[in-house]
């Protein structure tokens, strides 16, 4: 009896003395933190929020009427997504769309059916948009509409270079410019 209970508590600091080291490596590189964690677990939740802060500041919030992963993928997917972008001037940008797919390997999200970004100077509607992390990158291959002001522009393709703050369209580009309305007496 005293024996198995050596061995008992034997096993027990070896796998305390490997969760020790397990943790100490997380604390050096913790951005791996979630995706090793989000590789093993399985979950539906319904009325998902997360709230993402840098430096102390809010700089975005994702609600999700449901998320959903499988165990052993990297991917979680969401249904019905609003997220609000917080900008450094304080101004916010929404963005929502019928379903999305986060990769926590990668970083990069993919949202999907009935995609709309707006904020109070312009409106974009696509029905597919992809952002790519790495590259602080955001890929549009469906139709893209953009609304500004009198502006409404369309085109088949759009890509948007998150730092340098600039988009590029491509296939079929088209804009109209309304006239403004006359203001009456």
């Amino acid at each position: 009896m005293k024996k198995l209970l050596l061995i008992t508590a034997g096993v027990i600091l070896a796998a305390i003395a490997v969760l020790l080291l397990y943790l100490q490596q997380v604390k050096k590189n913790p951005q791996q933190l979630l995706p090793t964690i989000a590789k093993h677990l399985e979950f539906e939740l319904n009325g998902a929020h997360y709230t993402h802060s840098k430096k102390g500041r809010k700089r975005w919030e994702l609600t999700a009427a449901k998320a959903q992963k499988e165990k052993g993928s990297d991917d979680i997917t969401l249904f019905k997504i609003v997220v609000n972008l917080y900008a450094d001037d304080g101004s916010k940008t929404v963005v929502t769309a019928d379903k999305g797919v986060y990769n926590t390997k990668s970083g990069d999200i993919t949202l999907l059916n009935r995609v709309r970004i707006s904020n109070p100077d312009y409106t974009i509607s696509t029905d597919e948009l992809v952002y790519r992390d790495r590259e602080e990158q955001v890929n549009i291959n469906r139709p893209i509409t953009i609304k500004y002001a009198q502006l409404t522009l369309k085109a088949s393709r759009a890509t948007m270079l998150i730092p340098a703050k600039t988009i590029n369209f491509s296939g079929g580009v088209t804009a109209v410019i309304a006239p403004r309305e006359k203001d009456s007496p």
